[in-house]
């Protein structure tokens, strides 16, 4: 209960985490009966307590159209605290059995693991002179399409007991959700698939579902269907984050016939899809005619180097200043300066500390800029903070 987040809009009971943490001694018998007949796995009540509340939060200021909304889910507190209660038993275990190249919500593991990863292996084909091709996925619609007997099965796989699904198998099977328009809730929509965002257990389960694609993938380098990347390659040719999939392979028909096999197999079993319009092909010392063969083959268009990466910029060579004009651009767009003016400058110190310099943060953490890059930044994140403008006017 100390461990749930703060300041989080209610569900549909209206309850938040500091209503529990205050009247605790009121509630507590309750909750701990309830916890106590999810423990005996009677959930046949249970579907009245896990409802969630739909809601729309755009995307961009001038958002018009349904795709420039994000939906995020409003769940009821006693769900919420039960998934968070499997997540405390689930996180210190997952690293286990989880392979080194996922690092997502997995801890002592980074983001920036993965980047290093993808771009030594990028300069390596291409240092080697090796024609090769960087295939970033897009999974479809990822959370909502996770097959629930895919996912039961594979935690039977890792060794996890009856018990342990059966508590995975109510929270799925009794959740249901009601859609909110103009401020009143719709009628209950009972769920099929797919794992709730804002569940605090749901993203360790979509971490244990995507990682199988590696294992298969893995499998099918053993068994030779797919070839190694190099001869001496022991390293893995997959790269996982989240839903973020990159993986490298050979530009010839045998390999890219097998990556789409074992691709629809995947989706097949777990309801992970690619959607190959969105998807993209990078090549590694690949002739232009070759990188054409293999953008018709697999149904997806071509980006070249220097491409972007879990929102960081990836080359096969040192980048150049130009490469970084973007993070200045979104420095500046992050800043309202429409309302700058009636903030104080403590108010835009806070703004620039939290907000403003973890943009470079993260891309510090694994590229060194130069410093006329960060001078620039430097100079537009003080001009925001003194005068209140996102146009730099002064020198360094």
């Amino acid at each position: 209960i100390k461990l749930l987040p703060t300041g989080k809009a209610p569900g549909p009971d209206g309850f938040t985490a500091e209503f529990l943490r205050s009247a605790w001694v009121i509630i507590k018998d309750d909750i701990v009966e309830a916890f106590g007949k999810l423990y005996e796995l009677n959930g046949q009540s249970f579907q009245r307590l896990n409802e969630a509340l739909l809601t729309l939060l755009p995307k961009r200021p001038d958002a018009a159209s349904l795709s420039d909304y994000r939906s995020i889910s409003l769940i009821h507190l006693l769900a919420k605290l039960f998934a968070k209660v499997l997540s405390l038993r689930l996180a210190p275990r997952l690293g286990e059995m989880i392979s080194p190249n996922q690092s997502a919500f997995i801890s002592g593991r980074c983001i920036h693991d993965n980047f290093f990863l993808v771009q030594q292996t990028a300069r390596h084909l291409h240092h080697r002179k090796l024609s090769r091709i960087l295939l970033k996925l897009d999974i479809a619609k990822a959370f909502d399409s996770v097959s629930w007997p895919f996912l039961l099965e594979t935690l039977r796989h890792l060794g996890f007991g009856p018990r342990w699904r059966e508590w995975i198998s109510i929270l799925l099977s009794t959740a249901s959700t009601r859609v909110l328009i103009n401020g009143h809730p719709g009628p209950p929509i009972p769920h099929a698939k797919g794992l709730r965002q804002g569940d605090p257990v749901s993203p360790m389960l979509f971490t244990i579902v995507i990682d199988m694609l590696n294992s298969l993938i893995q499998h099918a380098v053993r068994c030779g269907i797919l070839r190694r990347l190099t001869p001496q390659c022991t390293s893995s040719s997959v790269s996982l984050f989240a839903d973020d999939v990159v993986i490298f392979c050979h530009p010839d028909a045998h390999d890219l016939d097998a990556v789409r096999e074992i691709l629809r197999i995947f989706g097949v079993a777990s309801g992970l899809h690619t959607n190959y319009a969105k998807c993209s092909i990078s090549p590694i010392r690949c002739s232009e005619e070759l990188s054409a063969e293999v953008s018709a083959a697999l149904a997806c268009p071509i980006a070249q180097f220097p491409i972007t990466y879990l929102g960081l910029p990836l080359s096969l060579r040192k980048l150049p200043s130009s490469a970084f004009d973007s993070l200045i651009v979104r420095l500046q767009k992050k800043m309202p300066t429409w309302r700058a003016a009636l903030l104080s400058r403590g108010e835009r110190l806070a703004l620039a500390r939290h907000v403003l310099t973890a943009m470079p943060t993260h891309i510090l953490a694994a590229i060194a800029l130069n410093a006329s890059t960060l001078k620039r930044a430097n100079r537009v994140i003080r001009d925001f903070l003194w005068h209140g403008r996102k146009d730099a006017a002064s020198g360094c």
